[in-house]
């Protein structure tokens, strides 16, 4: 049930804070993200590193409204990106915190299990997921409007 209001929470969110015409754009963003964490936690789940519970259905270990929440999670994520190189860096670093606490938080209420893992590796692990996801959104032109504009970087 918990893993079903994530979902919700993470669509509602996405309808809120994207505009409707940057879904056209954005979409292919929401699937990396939703790719990069299903090989990422699916792997980790396998190796015995932590766990999710209370999902109604799994696919590889994840329950199936957190593999989905993915995808607004990607589509926020790559709205937001700024344009100004700078601001990259502290972004990511910034959303990557964010996610912890998220994680945090659902290991406080018994949905996440740390087994062989640490919120240190997941801040790190972000990092990593999201630069990837922002790199790969790039390469298939799946960026904020704010990288349309044309403004220098």
């Amino acid at each position: 049930m918990i893993w079903a209001v994530f979902f919700i929470v993470a669509c509602l969110s996405g309808i809120v804070l994207i505009p409707r015409h940057q879904w056209k754009i954005l979409w292919p963003s929401g699937i990396v993200a939703a790719i990069m964490i299903y090989f990422i936690d699916s792997t980790l789940i396998s190796l015995g590193a932590y766990s999710l519970s209370s999902g109604m259905l799994y696919i590889s270990g994840l329950p199936a409204f957190y593999l989905l929440s993915s995808f607004f999670g990607g589509v926020i994520l790559t709205n937001f990106y700024p344009n100004k190189t700078k601001w990259r860096l502290p972004f990511i670093l910034t959303a990557a915190m964010a996610f912890v606490i998220m994680e945090l938080i659902m290991y406080w209420l018994g949905f996440f299990h740390y087994d062989k893992w640490s919120p240190v590796n997941s801040y790190f692990l972000n990092i990593i997921g999201f630069t990837s996801t922002l790199w790969l959104s790039e390469r298939l032109n799946s960026i904020g409007e704010n990288q349309k504009k044309g403004v220098k970087r």
